[in-house]
This record gives structure tokens, sequence and C-alpha cells, in this order.
């Protein structure tokens, strides 16, 4: 083949194609003849210098390059116009190389939205500058491929961190991971809070310290975001947006170095409340109350009069000396915000985009001048709350809504409603809680080995006789009968205990898997259906909610672990502990006398991790001190109105104090080294610890508060405080059975060298 023929024509494209392809060739060979080099093999650097001598347009140069390289090709020879890697970050070698934790330190961490933008592009940067992840790669990052234990990993790739907190990689990707999920389900009130520069700490390292679960209901990581904020779901960041995002990064932290983000605490200003006693502070909260009564009434009554006016004399323009027509004082119905009528006062507008679960009550001037309209103080009621904002804007063509006549003209009433509240019935937590596990011999006192202990005659250990028992048991449901010594029954199962073990997995010689249903008989009447007639009666019947548990045998020795699944409050471990006992003692029971071999009993404890109690203590700076006194009227037995006195965050340097008075509360034990607990009741513990002068004798109960990660203040009291050893894994939406396994595993590989069980996980 000389430099003259042409390469087979390209089926793909069309005669004028080609043409201009032999055309552009033609040119190329006759400036290689003149200047004197070679067309077939060209160099590189020729056809770089053709390229610089000929310029043209972006089309026209794609075009010059593909006529070389097709006629190339055609003639068996390597392309001589090499393809260049596509990369967003510049390899270390590149002369305007900017190191990731410049460019980490540049990008900012809080306020809304750019602390939102700024932790996804952080996330963005160490995938393809710190990971050297393709921009494919990258896009394709799901919750599975992150891995956060004690070391951040992605896709097996760990995720270095260093000295400083503010240019740390592995900072970076967990600070992203906090709001992810909350960005992901469009809880922006979350991630709002979560981004607040007075609750941030850009001095103490965010990997360090614990990551809720949250982050797992994300599809993809990665997440498009629009000006606003909002996440577009379904798809993930494009490779156009990575290309354009990193350089501009890089830009401006090669340009101004890293900023000084201002992270800090405010104080809240004292209020006239501040230092007065108990019943001082009663006694301004009698007074606000009756002010607020005779307010209502007052408004009430101004109601009505005028009501009473303008049905009399609705015809009459409104005065010309009032600034006003009227005010408008309503309290809504649900998804019933009120507008001015005809005559400025308020009539109901439904907005039936609008959850049903939302209140409103406002107290609003109306001006003919749509100028001058503007909303007063609200009033409230109760909470959650929804603020109707009235403005006037003048009335279009075919508008449905109710203008209102004015001497300034015709203006409708719109009504842009802003939700101060949002539904919690979907934000249901779920978790799991571990307990240890002890082994006996029916109801004998001496604690039996896991591994090799056995039950005469057949030799069956716990593993054997659980195996043995799951046929069994997946058709009896036990209601209220969970106890190993026999009492007297009572007829009324009101709110009874009922379980029904569905399924036994034991299949694994390190791990028992149990699913199971729990509810209580009498929690619900009816279950309702869409048609009336297909109503069910639930008046002796449970509703239930399924449940899964795993029981991880140790290696050797009589510590096990029992881990079970927890929703909300609820986790019954014990209920399904005695229910798999009961029924090895009533099958063993059935037996011939001479068959009979015994029952195994597992008797559970309560896992001391000191380091939940830390997390939950340090989580969201949220965690204070109160005491609580109930107020009943004569003969009130429950009930009541209740007084706290709060101190918003933990006195300096007590934590230690704090942890071990709760340990105590829950009969555990705490590490060595840790501070004494208060002495005394709970309420005089707490009273020490809050500092002021107060008599714990005026109050009922003590207790700590403290921010549980989803928006919710906890409260934990003696007789709750078992509650905070609920792990949690997921909010809203119920966990997968491998989410949960992972996480309860990943736990229990922290916990191990505390709880001296080895576990084969």
């Amino acid at each position: 083949m000389t430099p003259q023929t042409s390469p087979k024509p390209d089926p793909k494209l069309g005669p004028d194609s080609r043409t201009l392809l032999e055309a552009h060739w033609g040119r190329f060979v006759a400036w290689c003849t003149a200047s004197g080099r070679d067309s077939l093999p060209a160099t590189a650097a020729t056809i770089e210098q053709f390229l610089k001598l000929f310029p043209g347009s972006a089309s026209t140069q794609r075009l010059r390059r593909h006529a070389i390289r097709a006629h190339h090709l055609e003639a068996g020879l390597p392309d001589p116009i090499p393809t260049v890697e596509a990369r967003v970050w510049p390899r270390s070698e590149a002369p305007d190389q900017t190191a990731v934790g410049q460019v980490l330190a540049a990008i900012p961490k809080y306020r809304y939205p750019i602390g939102l933008r700024g932790r996804r592009d952080a996330f963005l940067a160490v995938l393809l500058g710190t990971l050297h992840l393709t921009r494919e790669e990258a896009r394709t990052i799901a919750p599975a491929d992150v891995a956060v234990t004690s070391i951040v990993r992605i896709r097996g790739h760990v995720v270095p961190s260093t000295d400083d907190a503010v240019s740390c990689a592995a900072c970076a990707v967990t600070r992203w991971l906090r709001i992810v999920g909350p960005v992901w389900t469009g809880f922006r009130g979350d991630v709002i809070r979560l981004l607040d520069p007075t609750k941030g700490n850009l001095d103490r390292h965010d990997c360090e310290q614990p990551v809720l679960g949250e982050w797992r209901l994300a599809e993809q990581l990665l997440l498009p975001l629009d000006v606003h904020g909002w996440a577009r779901t379904g798809v993930s960041l494009s490779g156009r947006s990575m290309t354009s995002i990193i350089p501009a990064r890089r830009a401006v932290a090669a340009a101004d170095g890293p900023a000084a983000e201002v992270v800090v605490a405010v104080a809240r200003r004292p209020s006239r409340f501040e230092g007065l006693s108990l019943q001082e502070a009663y006694s301004e909260f009698g007074t606000t109350d009756a002010a607020v009564d005779a307010a209502l009434a007052r408004l009430a009554a101004v109601w009505g009069e005028a009501r009473a006016s303008t049905r009399n004399s609705s015809k009459q323009p409104a005065s010309p000396s009032r600034s006003y027509h009227r005010i408008a004082t309503t309290r809504s119905l649900p998804g019933h915000p009120r507008t001015p009528d005809r005559d400025g006062w308020s009539a109901p507008c439904r907005i039936s985009s609008r959850p049903a679960h939302t209140y409103a009550a406002e107290a609003c001037y109306y001006t003919p001048d749509p100028r001058n309209a503007f909303p007063t103080k609200v009033w409230r009621w109760g909470v959650p709350m929804t603020t109707v904002l009235f403005t006037a804007a003048p009335v279009t063509s075919g508008s449905t809504r109710r203008s209102v006549p004015t001497r300034a003209g015709h203006f409708r009433l719109d009504c842009p409603v802003r939700d101060e509240g949002r539904s919690v019935a979907h934000k249901m937590q779920f978790g799991f809680q571990l307990h240890q596990l002890t082994l006996f011999y029916g109801n004998a006192r001496t604690e039996k080995d896991f591994r090799t202990d056995t039950l005469q005659p057949k030799g069956n250990n716990v593993l054997a006789s659980l195996r043995e028992l799951s046929p069994s048991i997946y058709d009896v449901t036990r209601i209220d009968d969970f106890a190993y010594r026999t009492r007297e029954r009572q007829a009324d199962v009101a709110l009874a205990p009922a379980l029904r073990i569905e399924h036994i997995d034991a299949t694994s010689q390190d791990r028992i898997d149990i699913e199971f249903r729990y509810g209580r008989v009498g929690s619900h009447d009816l279950a309702i259906a869409k048609d009336r007639s297909e109503d069910a009666a639930l008046d002796s019947k449970a509703s239930t909610n399924p449940y899964r548990a795993s029981i991880y045998l140790p290696k050797s020795g009589n510590r096990a672990v029992l881990m079970c699944e927890a929703r909300g409050a609820s986790c019954p471990s014990t209920y399904l502990l005695k229910a798999l006992c009961l029924h090895m003692r009533d099958t063993d029971a059935e037996r011939p006398e001479a068959d009979r071999q015994g029952w195994w009993r597992l008797k559970p404890h309560q896992v001391s991790d000191t380091g939940r109690l830390e997390e939950v203590l340090r989580q969201g700076n949220g965690a204070g001190l109160q005491l609580e006194k109930r107020i009943l009227k004569p003969g009130q037995t429950r009930g009541g109105e209740v007084i706290t006195l709060r101190r918003n965050g933990l006195p300096v340097g007590k934590l230690s104090a704090v942890k071990s008075m709760v340990l105590g509360w829950v009969g555990m034990t705490p590490e060595k080294g840790a501070d004494a607990a208060p002495s005394g009741k709970p309420t005089e513990q707490v009273s020490s610890l809050i500092g002021v002068q107060v008599s714990a004798d005026d109050f009922d109960d003590g207790a700590v508060t403290y921010d549980q990660g989803d928006g919710k203040t906890q409260t934990i009291r003696p007789d709750s405080v078992r509650d905070i050893f609920t792990y949690p894994v997921k909010v809203g939406l119920p966990p997968t059975p491998s989410e949960i396994r992972n996480a309860a595993e990943e736990r229990l590989q922290r916990l191990q060298p505390t709880l001296g069980i080895q576990l084969s996980i």
C-alpha cells in the first residue's frame, strides 16, 4: 500500500464524510512530501506539527486525526496518535499537581448548603486523588463497598488518615457518610442540623468518632445535588460533573490555600428566668399560662363581635382611615390553613399537598397594598406547627382562588406553607442488642461449657439439641407462658407477650440463626382493610412483627453471645430464650422416663459496653442532666404535670463520673481507672452533678439526656437505662439480614477483647 492509496470505505460513514476524510488525508500527504517527512508511517510529532500549522475547528481537527489513524490501521501499522488516559486528578509528576490534603483543607465542611456540597466534593477528591479510581469506578461506589471500623476501607483499599483533621482523607469520608443517608431520604432538617457550624469541631478527627448506619440507606454514595441541596436519587454523579468539580476545587486550593472555616459554639443569652428557684419558676409558668388564656379569650370575643358585624354590614366598604382591614386569627384543622375572605376575615382554603399532621395558628394583618401585608407572631397551641404566611398578588384570569375586593383593587391571597414539624411515622429506629449467654442444665446453677458439656444419654451439646428441636417448634405459639417454674395462671391475658419461632438455621458450627414473630395480645383490637367487610378483630390475637436473632457460639468456654433485633425500644430477647428452653423442657417431659435426657437453660446478661455509653453521651453535643418533679392533683395517681430542671451539657471533667453513674443504674461495673459515681439515690447523684443549689428531696427522679443522632432527644432513667445499649442500624426501613448481621459482627469484633469470648466471626 502506498501513501496515495485509500483505505477501504467505512460502512458507517456516508459518502460526504468519506470524501472529507480523503481530502484531509490528501492534504497531510502533500504536506509531508513538501516538508520531507514520512506520511506512512507518521510519527506523533509529525502529526502534531501538521495540526499546528493547519489550524481548524475542533471537528475539523478530529476528522484529520481520524483520517490519519484510519490509513495507518488499514496498512497494518500501529495507531500513531497515542490515546491519553483521561484522568480528572493529574499524576504526581504533573507540574500542576495539587496535594489532596491541600484540597480537602480548602473545602468547607459546615453550613448548608455549601457544607453539603463541600463534603460530597471532598469524598469525590478522596476517591479520585487518594485511591486513584477512575470516574466510572467512582460513579459505582455503593454502601456495600465501604467498611467503617477503626480503619476506613473502600473496596478493600485503606483510606489513609493524617494528623491534621481538616486535611484527613478518612475524616472526609466519614463526614460525608454522616449526612448522605438523610440527604438521600430527603430529611433536609437532619442535614441542616448535622451541618450546624455552632456544633462543629474541626480540631477533632471525625474518623475517630462512631458513625451511625443511616448512610447504608443510600443506593449510591456520589449523589448529584441541585443549588438548593436536594439530591437526585436513582442516578450517580456524571463523569462530566466530576471533570468540572475536581479542577475547580484544585484551583481554589492552589490559589487561596486552606480556608480558616469559622466553627464556634454560640452561647445562649440569659433569659429573665435565669436564677429563679423552682417555686418561682413554677409561679412564672402559671402567670404566663394565665396571660395566654386571657389573650385567647379576648381574641375569641373580638372574633365573635367581628363576625356578627360582618354579617350585618357585609356590603359596606372598609374604613379608609384604618391602615388594615381586620386581624385574622385562626387555628386551622389538619390540612386546612385559612385565608382572609372577602371582608378580610379568614375562611377555609384547602391545600391538598400538605401533610395531614400539620396545624396552623397565626395572627396576620391584611392591607390593601400587597407590599404592606405581613405576618405577626405565631401563637402555638402545640407541635408540630405549620406557619401560613399571607401575601397578596393581583388576580389573574382563570384563577380559582377567592379574590378580596379592597379600595386599592382586587388581589388574590396565596398561602405558601412552611412546615415547622415533620412526620416521624416513618422514623422507626431499627437496631440490635447484645447479650452474654450462660448455659445451665435445667434449673441447676452450675455453668456448663457450650462445646464439651452434653445431655445424657444421647450426648447432645446445645448445638445438637437446637438442631433436634427445630422441626417441632415452628408451629408452637406461646402466649404469656414464659415462666420456668409453675405459677398460678391468670385468666386475663391483656397485653400478654406472644411469640412464635418460624425458622432455626443451625447448619453452621459457630452460629445459630433464628427467625421469629413477637407481639402482645391486646395491643391492637382491629385490623382494618380497604373493604370494611374484610376487617379482622384482634380481641384475643397478637399483632406481631418479624424479628431475627443469632447465637454466636464460642470456640470454647461457658460464655456465648446473643444478637437480637430491636424495633424502637422493643427487643424480645428474653422471651425468645425462654421459648427455646421451655420447648426443650416440655419436649423432654413428654418422653418416657427412661428416655429423658434433660434440657438446656440459656440465661442472658447485658453486654457491658462502656464504649457504647460514651458514644451516646458524646454524639451530637446533646448530652445533659435533668431532675424531674411530677405534680399530681388531689385524688390523682397517674399522669399529672412534670416540672423538669435541666442542665444542657455535661459538667467539665465529669464524663467519667456520669458513665460510672449510668453503669451503676444498669448493674454494671465501671472500667478500671474510671471516676467514682456520686453517692446516693439517682436524684441525689444528678443534683450533685448539676452543680446548683437544689434539694434532691424536691424531685422524684434523675436522668441523663442525649441526642441519639436522628433529631430526637432520649432520656436515660434508672428504669430504662438498658435501652441505650440498643445499637442503631437503620431508620425508617427494616434492615436486611446481611445488614444487621454485618453491623452486629462489626461491633462484636470491637468488643471481643473486653468480653473475653473467642468467636469465629
